[in-house]
């Protein structure tokens, strides 16, 4: 895939992403992917004038065949898309529009997914051409899980790529026993990082890069 796409849109230096509009979880699955997204600028205020509205567009990478063309709410911050082929590549971005004028007041970051069959639940997935978090890694790693005193799940994972920055970590939550999960929080600097509970307390034990400092957060 990496030698037909000659510029890649997910690399900061290729970003048109704008105004604090961020995906911040995805699950690909069997013809579908879901999505949990963030905007750290949206204005209650504002939102609830039904004034705006996020609008999705997903392609086909290789084709930019369009896939889907949707729009969602202002203030909605997660959503699944089903009917899409297994096996192929997307690349998904969101848009934050004024309804009446079109004026687009945040752009996220494009994000890389293939969807396909799972014997599993996906926590949370990156693209190996999905360079969003480049400044610490590529790749999921290092998982780690713990049940909380109100019996959430808590997991978390870090993003590591040999010779990168090696210290940003993501954690999730479920309340279902494990069925679903959503974003819970980015952790900054943390690598190696794994979840524990003590006198009732939660913690997370890790490093702040692959060979740096030993922290408890």
């Amino acid at each position: 895939m990496s030698s037909k796409l000659a510029v890649n849109p997910t690399k900061v230096e290729n970003s048109r992403a704008f105004g604090g509009l961020d995906i911040v979880r995805m699950a690909p699955g069997d013809q579908s992917i879901y999505i949990d997204f963030i905007y750290n600028n949206r204005d209650e205020g504002e939102v609830r004038k039904n004034k705006y509205e996020v609008c999705v567009e997903i392609n086909e990478l290789e084709t930019e065949n369009k896939a889907v063309n949707l729009t969602l709410p202002a203030d909605a911050s997660y959503f699944e898309c089903t009917g899409l082929k297994n096996g192929i590549d997307y690349e998904i971005e969101l848009k934050f529009k004024e309804k009446s004028t079109g004026e687009i007041k945040a752009r996220s970051p494009v994000r890389f997914f293939r969807t396909g069959f799972v014997p599993g639940v996906v926590i949370n997935y990156i693209h190996p051409e999905d360079y969003t978090y480049n400044t610490s890694g590529r790749s999921p790693a290092s998982p780690s899980i713990v049940r909380i005193p109100d019996g959430s799940l808590l997991t978390s994972h870090d993003i590591y790529w040999g010779k990168g920055g090696q210290n940003l970590s993501k954690v999730f939550v479920s309340k279902d026993n494990g069925m679903s999960w959503k974003y819970l929080s980015d952790v900054y600097p943390c690598f190696w990082g794994k979840l524990f509970i003590h006198n009732g307390n939660l913690y997370m034990l890790g490093t702040s890069t692959e060979y740096g400092a030993l922290l408890i957060l």
